[in-house]
């Protein structure tokens, strides 16, 4: 028994099944995405941004290049630690101690 009216004017056609993707393979609608070692770590759409991809790879410089003959986001290598940021956090650690006074 079908469940989809095929002999009416307004009836929709039946639903057509999507091929199965195999695993590490990506669709021809989508763009891999690759860390900074080359590891695929996801795919998206076409129109996702940099700061989209972001969320993949941990990195905000990502880029677009040519791997495989598709277009591919491709993450960049993190960069070392924020000396200055650090040496904030330390900063304001030491004045909030200082600050704290005495307990008697």
């Amino acid at each position: 028994m079908s469940k989809f009216r095929t002999n009416t004017y307004d009836s929709m056609s039946e639903p057509k099944k999507t091929k199965p993707v195999k695993p590490g393979t990506v669709p021809e609608n989508k763009v891999p995405i690759f860390n900074h070692k080359g590891n695929m770590v996801g795919r998206c759409g076409l129109g996702m941004s940099s700061a989209g991809v972001a969320r993949f790879t941990g990195t905000l410089d990502n880029r677009v290049v040519k791997r495989n003959g598709r277009n591919a986001w491709v993450g960049a290598a993190p960069k070392g630690p924020n000396k200055a940021a650090r040496a904030q956090s330390a900063k304001l650690a030491k004045s909030h101690k200082a600050d704290k006074g005495s307990n008697r």
